[in-house]
């Protein structure tokens, strides 16, 4: 369930049509424009609101508007609110960013803020946000966050800040830099000219120039004032005794004054005012069951149109709020006349809220009232339901409210704090309290029993402690029919331990019902990831076209909930595309690959999903890598390291992942120097398939040693490893590492002589990878794997493998160079290999000694064909071939190669 947004807090005041024109504020305002931040500072009652909303309806760009309240403390509430008022402009602005507070663990605010920035910097119109009544913003880390935004604030944004006291913000700095536009109280007070305005024609008085300056001195211009004294003038018949004894500070004159008004008001609407003081934000049906009336609407109309201090948030005129210095004389006077009603005022406000599911507000009024019961039974009836809809922040700080002695004593209690403790990753303290002594020693019912097994089921899960299929099936048994939310999630666990145990049949059947009855049940996050598992799984056993229809019912599925209603994609759907992504690159389909990890990353960027995220990194750095473009796939890996920094998970087995698949980059480039350092400092974690990532690199590496010393010594250790990756592999259906393994056994073995073991190795890859339409696998591995496929013995009998090997060979024909030409391979390991070259070398054609020619006069391709009167094409299929000949990588390497064959002329 996403936060419920209190939407009048987006609504931006409607202008009063009887109000005092500040045309010089106004204007001062449309011209501070091109600073990045106008700050309205001044105390209550100046009219900072109301000139901000006089200024919007002059000004033709577009604005986003935020009322803040205390509870906007909480950093995640902040940044959705924020990101919600700018939705009002832009409905697709900060997608990302917000769906990232659904995660269980939220990045940090920087990360979170640097997303939106991104996205706001591609705003074509100016626009501007108003942050009403920041004075109730405390925390610091929202300070923190508000001070990188305006740092890094896009050119087409500015922003407003009303506040009653500056900030602890950098003011000082931005002044100096001609970042910050300054209103203060002393440029916000009444002119004389606009006090006899106010006084006169807006609230009907009759008053002579020597009253108006008389309490145009007095009140120093202060509107509030003002206003609060016209109101208590209005049918007084001594007005000139009131102004002559009208005297104090603000503070002193607002409790007069509010004094004078209240006693004025009829003791049913006095009642009225002081009972749904407690309230931010009224409506009738909510004052209704507050008060215990059945007349609140009329009367709040009245109250408006009586301009008591009411001020409509809406065009409709359902929603209202008391003017904030107002509603606190109100509560102060409630507090002081009435203290025994508060609990019960407040406990009819909770119920209120908690009916039509604005959950925080039910909260806030549960505490207020003091009946911790009412609290502890919010939390317990919607903890699970928040839990599973990745609402974790708002659990926490549900839970954290909570009294120790209280949670001690009621086992759901225990079970909400338990499940916050898991999924923020604290499992010592999670398991240490499933061990606690309520929970051993209680009764507990079906239900709580079943969801305690449930979230042991988790815990084991993250530790890959195999006992979690154990706990996931006792809490499916336990589990009453009417919890098909947590008997949905129990299935799912089961799924996922199966998969570790390598029961991969079960897996997917388990996986699949959990997919089905979680979408029935609207559980998106369990929808999600019970497909992306089965995708992997298929992926994982070669059955690729299997997996992109699971990527493609489960986007289906995505679907169907956009069209449904604005919560849309969870951030998981990010998995769905990454694996999507994958399998296109693998088949060679790079323009749609790179559409689909885009996607894949920006939903990514905002979880804490961290292997689909370096899988989907490292799949970007291949699809660059084969257009040939070195320094983008650098930069893909560079990306990925730095959210693992950002996200603050410095060691972790994806990081490890991530950066070996960098190290196989810098093979494909030559830079052994550098994949040397890396195998040196490598680990092992523990972890299956980084183990065979990690160790195929190693394998690479000695390879290209090889080619490069022409010394077979380091085979022997290379062919040890692989033959382990290989059962391993084999064992566990990780089909694609399977394939990876026979190709370097096939090319490990031609190095060593080998023809036939090398043919029987290959012919083993290919079919294995025919029936999933392999490509980039083959194609990756460069030109020596093509001479080996186009030197294979015919297989003529077979004619799908043929027509599959025909098209590899066409992939490499149509592939860009793998391998940067700036490589140069030193003369000392050249001489190494020249008699083994010798000994191999494939005699060159007529037209493959003419294009050598040209290429070591450094001719292009285009200029070759040229001079050679045929297709680039054509030239290209040469130069391929004679890199299989030689033995090269590079234009370079072939030309220095030929030399020592004296195979060219000069």
């Amino acid at each position: 369930m996403a936060l419920q947004l209190l939407q009048t807090k987006l609504y931006a005041p409607m202008p009063r049509l009887h109000l005092v024109r500040r045309e010089r504020l106004v204007d001062r305002l449309l011209s501070q424009g091109k600073r990045p931040l106008t700050l309205i500072a001044a105390p209550a009652g100046f009219g900072k609101t109301t000139l901000v909303s006089e200024w919007i309806v002059q000004d033709d760009q577009k604005v986003a508007w935020l009322s803040l309240d205390n509870d906007d403390n909480d950093p995640a509430r902040f940044l959705t609110y924020l990101i919600a008022a700018l939705q009002t402009c832009q409905a697709a602005m900060g997608e990302t960013a917000l769906t990232a507070l659904a995660a269980p663990q939220a990045p940090p605010a920087k990360a979170l803020l640097t997303l939106l920035i991104n996205e706001l910097g591609t705003l074509a119109a100016p626009l501007t946000l108003v942050l009403d009544d920041y004075h109730v913003i405390t925390a610091q880390p929202i300070h923190e966050a508000l001070t990188f935004l305006i740092d890094h604030l896009p050119p087409h944004l500015r922003l407003i800040i009303t506040t009653r006291v500056d900030p602890p913000l950098p003011l000082a700095r931005w002044r100096v830099r001609n970042q910050l536009a300054d209103v203060r109280a002393d440029d916000l007070r009444f002119t004389p000219l606009e006090t006899a305005t106010f006084l006169n024609d807006v609230m009907g008085l009759t008053l002579s120039a020597a009253e108006i300056t008389a309490l145009e001195t007095r009140t120093e211009g202060w509107i509030a004032g003002l206003q609060l004294a016209a109101l208590s003038m209005q049918g007084r018949a001594d007005v000139s005794g009131f102004i002559q004894a009208f005297s104090g500070s603000n503070r002193h004159v607002l409790s007069y004054l509010v004094e004078e008004v209240l006693n004025q008001r009829p003791e049913g609407t006095l009642d009225f005012l002081l009972q749904t003081s407690i309230l931010d934000r009224l409506t009738a049906p909510l004052c209704n069951a507050v008060t215990g009336r059945s007349d609140s609407q009329p009367l709040l109309e009245k109250l408006e149109q009586a301009n008591l201090f009411l001020i409509p948030l809406d065009d409709e005129g359902r929603w209202y709020r008391y003017h904030h210095l107002f509603a606190e004389v109100l509560r102060t006077r409630l507090q002081q006349s009435q203290p025994e009603a508060l609990p019960m005022l407040h406990r009819r406000a909770s119920t209120w809220f908690a009916a039509h599911y604005q959950l925080d507000r039910a909260m806030h009024h549960a505490l207020a009232s003091t009946d911790l019961d009412l609290a502890a039974t919010l939390v317990e009836e919607h903890a699970t339901t928040l839990m599973l809809q990745s609402q974790l922040v708002q659990l926490r700080n549900w839970v954290v409210q909570l009294p120790d002695d209280l949670i001690q004593t009621r086992p759901r209690l225990l079970l909400a704090q338990g499940w916050v403790l898991a999924l923020v990753g604290q499992l010592p303290e999670a398991e240490k309290l499933l061990t606690s002594a309520p929970l051993q020693s209680l009764t507990l019912p079906a239900d709580v029993a079943g969801e305690l097994a449930l979230l042991r089921a988790v815990i084991a899960g993250f530790q890959s402690d195999p006992t979690a299929l154990t706990w996931a099936q006792q809490a499916l048994a336990l589990l009453p029919l009417s919890r098909e939310d947590l008997r949905v999630t129990a299935l799912n666990e089961i799924g996922l331990a199966y998969m570790r145990a390598d029961e991969l049949a079960s897996a997917q059947h388990t996986l699949l019902e959990a997919a089905q009855r979680a979408e029935a049940e609207d559980i998106r996050f369990i929808a999600v990831d019970a497909l992306t598992t089965i995708r992997i799984i298929q992926a994982r056993r070669g059955q690729l076209l299997l997996s992109v229809q699971t990527c493609q019912q489960a986007l289906a599925m995505v679907t169907r909930w956009a069209s449904r209603d604005r919560l849309g994609a969870p951030p998981a759907t990010g998995m769905i595309y990454v694996g999507l992504g994958e399998v296109l690159v693998e088949w060679n389909d790079l323009t749609r690959a790179n559409e689909a990890l885009d996607e894949g990353l920006r939903l990514l960027q905002a979880t804490i999903e961290k292997f689909p995220l370096a899988r989907g990194y490292s799949a970007l750095a291949r699809v660059q890598q084969a257009h040939g473009d070195w320094d983008g796939a650098l930069t893909s890996f560079a990306q990925g390291e730095a959210w693992f920094v950002q996200m603050q998970i410095p060691d972790a087995p994806a990081l490890a992942w991530l950066v070996a698949q960098r190290a196989r980059l810098w093979l494909r480039q030559g830079n052994l120097s550098a994949v040397v350092d890396w195998a040196a400092q490598c680990a092992d974690r523990g972890d299956i398939e980084l183990s065979f990532v990690q160790n195929i690199t190693r394998v690479r590496l000695w390879l290209a040693q090889t080619r490069q010393s022409g010394s077979l010594v380091l085979l022997d250790d290379a062919t040890k490893i692989l033959t382990a990756v290989l059962s391993a592999a084999e064992v566990g259906e990780w089909t694609g590492y399977v394939i990876e393994s026979r190709l370097l056994q096939a090319l490990i073995l031609h190095a060593q002589n080998d023809a036939v073991g090398a043919a029987l190795a290959l012919e083993q890859g290919l079919t294995l990878a025919e029936p999933g339409g392999y490509i980039r696998l083959f194609i990756d591995e460069g030109e020596p794997l093509r001479f080996l496929i186009s030197h294979r013995p015919s297989t003529e009998q077979n004619t799908k493998l043929s027509i599959y090997v025909n098209k590899l060979l066409a992939g490499f024909d149509n592939a860009q160079s793998t391998v940067d030409e700036s490589v140069i391979v030193a003369e000392s390991s050249i001489q190494n290999l020249q008699p083994k070259l010798q000994n191999t070398l494939e005699p060159l054609s007529d037209r493959e000694r003419e294009v050598l020619q040209w290429v070591a006069a450094g001719l292009s391709n285009s200029e070759i064909a040229a001079k050679l009167i045929i297709s680039t094409s054509t030239v290209k299929t040469h130069i391929n071939h004679l890199f299989g000949k030689l033995g090269a990588q590079s234009r370079t390497q072939a030309v220095v190669r030929a030399r020592e064959l004296g195979l060219l002329n000069g």
